[in-house]
């Protein structure tokens, strides 16, 4: 019976050398070669985070537009112009943000004085009116 198990034991020994042997074995070039790949990696992560690539940064990108919008709304509502034009106006900051305003304004400037009113047939403005305070005689 003891020698059953010396049997298995001198088996099992041969199988975990055989399977050694079968792993492979790097050099020291190829493990520098890996080395380098990794550093490289790492280095191209560090690069985008310094220059501003990160997901972090598409969420700040994210805010400064929505807050450039709310902005483009309250310059289109104290100009009496429809909310609407923030949807297609042009702008990537304040300052063209205000130079698109007044080129809207400029091209009609009676619009401005009268308020932008309301279209209706043949192209004509009529200035807007809210019928439930007129129902009311609000105004």
């Amino acid at each position: 019976m003891d020698d059953n198990k010396d049997l298995e034991m001198t088996q099992q020994n041969e199988d975990e050398q055989d399977t050694a042997q079968d792993e492979k074995r790097f050099t020291q070039a190829e493990v520098d070669e890996i080395v380098k790949k990794r550093l490289a990696r790492e280095r191209q992560k560090a690069d985008r985070v310094n220059t501003g690539t990160d997901v972090g940064n598409d969420r700040e990108s994210a805010l400064a537009a929505r807050e450039l919008k709310l902005m483009a709304k309250e310059k289109l509502l104290d100009a009496g112009m429809p909310l609407n034009l923030a949807d297609v106006l042009n702008y990537s900051d304040e300052d063209s943000l205000k130079a698109a305003i007044e080129t809207i304004k400029n091209l009609n400037p009676d619009a401005a004085k009268k308020g932008w009113g309301i279209r209706i047939s043949e192209g004509k403005t009529s200035p807007r009116t809210d019928p439930i305070r007129k129902a009311w005689g609000l105004e």
